[in-house]
């Protein structure tokens, strides 16, 4: 290591984590890193409405005798945040003849498991009544109505009483507990603060506007899409309206799942609200659970935790999904599950070593070694050369990030990835690409290390022989179809042949593949 190095590691050593860190943010990171994976669309208006105004005009509601268009309103949006399969009611205001404002109707599971919105566990066949109000007696409203719905005999499991008053926590909690108490079942009191947080927070707004008749005011309908949301919108909407058909997935489940996720994706990469996010993946988590395999249920899970850190920085629910994820890659015969696992403990880790976890709740010795263990094991598996070498690899990665400022740690681990390097150069699944990725991307940390100089030029040796062997097995192939497609089936055959050795790379795979196919039809 170069006097400078040694130099610039005592001052780096005594900076903690948290200053170095201090204003980092995950979401604007990654977007500057992959700004394909976010939302290219402009915004050109904001909404011409603030909280401040839309609580006012839930509070004059009365004064404008707009009772019917609240009930509308609450409606629609207890359909988006409660229970999609909701029936009106008809006849008079106030209820009609049917005691209730709205209730569900009976809905088939396998209709019901395709949901993103609303609770969908147990509201597919349970029936539940609705009740909402404008008056600002709301203790007496939701007393009489709760006992009118009871008195039908109908056998409701839950009454939700939405209100547009404002009901402090501990009233809500006193009501809600007696009414339970006296007519043995759930009745819950949404209030204000519930309608204002799903219209401002869940994207709710234009259901605001539309149903509400908030004229003067619009929604942020001047938005711009950019080519990649353009393209993301379309296959939502076709893979929701596929995903919605009850008979099309029969006998393939495990597309569904995977067309689920696909869709939770992109909504994430569309930023729509997260609510609507959470919804996707929840469904997809659920039909995984049902119908999926554990590589799938794993994959699930995982892009749920990578969202919450990435996405919304939530770090306790990253620290939650990593459970999860940990309970499908633990003794698993793949070296990629245990890649999944790896990415989330080096953000888990990360976030202890800034400060923002604390390392008991994060139980991150016990995960750790855990990791560590699970990746050795497979490591040594030498009859299975590439996924020994992938679980080597990160194994040798997790050791990286805390020798950087110890010598000697550091000098071993350099000599490891080289080792690694070594070996798989001769390995067709080994994603040397991905190590050399990496390596330029930790160069950041050790700008002065000799040692790490070493590693990048016999890095870049390595790279530079297999890219030049994998653009001349790339034009082999495209000289080979060209002879195929002429009907030279000999000459194609010559010509693929050559171009298949030349392509046994990870980095030129798909290039392989396609070679094979060729050659299969010239034979």
């Amino acid at each position: 290591m170069s006097k400078n190095r040694k130099q610039s590691e005592e001052p780096l050593a005594k900076l903690s984590w948290q200053s170095r860190f201090k204003s980092f943010s995950p979401k604007e990171f990654m977007r500057g890193r992959r700004p394909e994976l976010f939302s290219d669309s402009k915004y050109l208006a904001e909404p011409l409405i603030s909280r401040e105004q839309f609580e006012y005009f839930l509070n004059t509601l009365t004064s404008r005798k707009q009772e019917n268009e609240f009930e509308h309103f609450c409606r629609r949006l207890a359909e988006k945040e409660l229970c999609p399969n909701l029936l009106p009611q008809t006849g008079p205001s106030g209820g009609g003849d049917s005691k209730v404002d709205a209730e569900t109707y009976p809905v088939a599971d396998e209709i019901a498991a395709r949901w993103y919105e609303g609770i969908v566990q147990k509201v597919a066949q349970e029936r539940w009544a609705f009740a909402f109000s404008a008056k600002k007696d709301w203790r007496s409203k939701v007393q009489s109505d709760v006992n009118k719905i009871v008195s039908t005999g109908r056998n409701y499991k839950f009454i939700y009483f939405i209100t547009n008053q404002f009901v402090k926590d501990k009233s809500r909690a006193e009501i809600e507990d007696s009414l339970n108490k006296n007519y043995d079942l759930n009745v819950r009191i949404l209030d204000r603060n519930w309608i204002v947080k799903c219209v401002f927070e869940h994207g709710r707004i234009q259901i605001a506007i539309d149903t509400l008749n908030l004229t003067g005011h619009k929604e942020v309908i001047n938005k711009r899409l950019g080519p990649r949301d353009t393209e993301r919108d379309a296959e939502l909407r076709e893979l929701e309206e596929l995903i919605e058909e009850p008979n099309r997935y029969s006998g393939v489940e495990y597309q569904l799942v995977e067309d689920c996720l696909q869709a939770a994706l992109l909504a994430r990469g569309l930023e729509l609200p997260r609510v609507e996010i959470e919804g996707r993946f929840s469904r997809a988590e659920r039909l995984a659970e049902k119908y999926g395999k554990r590589q799938q249920r794993l994959r699930v899970a995982y892009e749920k935790a990578w969202t919450a850190y990435w996405w919304y920085e939530d770090l306790s629910e990253l620290n939650t999904l990593y459970s999860r994820v940990e309970e499908f890659s633990i003794c698993s015969e793949c070296s990629n599950d245990l890649e999944l696992l790896t990415n989330l403990w080096q953000l888990l880790n990360a976030t202890t070593k800034m400060g923002l976890i604390d390392p008991i709740e994060a139980k991150i010795t016990e995960r750790t070694e855990a990791l560590k263990a699970e990746l050795d094991r497979l490591a040594k598996d030498e009859t299975r050369q590439s996924n020994a070498l992938t679980a080597r690899t990160n194994r040798v990665l997790m050791e990286l990030y805390d020798a950087v400022n110890n010598y000697e740690r550091f000098e071993g681990v350099i000599f490891e990835i080289r080792e690694i390097i070594k070996l798989g150069d001769g390995c067709i699944n080994f994603p040397l690409d991905e190590m050399t990725k990496i390596i330029i991307e930790f160069g950041k940390a050790v700008p002065e290390s000799d040692k790490f100089d070493e590693l990048f030029e016999f890095a870049l040796k390595v790279l530079e022989r297999r890219t030049s062997e994998g653009m001349a097995g790339r034009m082999l192939m495209e000289r080979g179809y060209q002879k195929l497609t002429a009907g030279l089936k000999y000459e194609a055959i010559s010509l693929l042949g050559r171009a298949q050795p030349k392509l046994a790379k990870h980095e030129y795979r798909r290039e392989l593949f396609n070679t094979l196919v060729f050659c299969s039809m010239a034979y």
